[in-house]
């Protein structure tokens, strides 16, 4: 989509098709990072489940594998967090089998995931706010644009969010607003809209919430 926008000159937010591209091999955008200072775990790459021995006692376990080209947590399962040789040796050759593309290999992280998008570039870009600090919200596959920032083009793709407590339908819809809320409240906080502007989103938002919940309970 990038490449089409450039193409007809129409803007866009987001990366370019350059790092689009690149982020699809995840060992290329690894070893440009590392190349930059930029940490990131230890690493091999294998194309059969013949590989994998002789490269597993170089990494240590816990190791985590994933195939090497897809996003959006495509071949991702708890299954993925291999313990032993044989818990490698066995979801390796499942990926390998399923999604007919090499594996990457690499050191697990224990810890939180944060997504936070990053606008502008060189001295101008602001981080914007960090979503992963809700705990009601699971981050999902996806670039984290925000909207809230000006009136960029819907050219763009928003964050993904699953809300993760198990309760009823106008309970879940109370606690995302809730939620929803804190995050919008970050934003002009830190400068980073028109206030004016956010509070038209957010009134327009607990509008839709409203009405979804009436014709819940008229149900």
């Amino acid at each position: 989509m990038p490449a089409i926008c450039e193409y007809f000159g129409v803007p866009y937010t987001g990366s370019d098709p350059l790092t689009l591209s690149l982020c699809l091999d995840k060992s290329r955008t690894k070893e440009i990072l590392s190349h930059y200072g930029v940490a990131t775990p230890s690493f091999v790459v294998v194309e059969s489940a013949d590989a994998v021995s002789a490269h597993w006692p170089a990494l240590r376990y816990p190791l985590f594998v994933k195939p090497i080209h897809e996003g959006s947590s495509k071949g991702i399962t708890e299954r993925n967090l291999c313990q032993t040789p044989a818990d490698l040796a066995t979801q390796v050759e499942f990926l390998l089998e399923t999604y007919a593309q090499p594996v990457l290999i690499e050191e697990f992280l224990p810890g939180a995931e944060f997504t936070c998008a990053v606008l502008g570039n060189g001295r101008a870009a602001r981080v914007l706010p960090i979503v992963g600090r809700e705990e009601v919200f699971a981050l999902k596959g996806g670039t984290a644009i925000n909207l809230f920032v000006r009136d960029l083009p819907r050219l763009s793709v928003d964050i993904d969010l699953t809300f993760l407590p198990l309760v009823e339908r106008n309970e879940a819809l109370v606690g995302i607003r809730d939620a929803e809320l804190g995050i919008a409240n970050t934003i002009p906080r830190a400068g980073l809209c028109r206030v004016a502007s956010w509070q038209a989103r957010m009134a327009a938002f607990l509008r839709a919430t409203d009405r979804i919940d009436e014709s819940a309970d008229s149900a």
